[in-house]
């Protein structure tokens, strides 16, 4: 999963599961 920004013990990232689908956000 292509994490898009990491802050501190955060990782923000997203991902699709469909071409049509809108990316999902999750942050750890």
């Amino acid at each position: 999963m292509p994490t898009i920004l990491r802050s501190g013990p955060y990782r923000i990232y997203f991902y699709s599961h469909e071409p049509n689908e809108p990316p999902h956000v999750h942050i750890d």
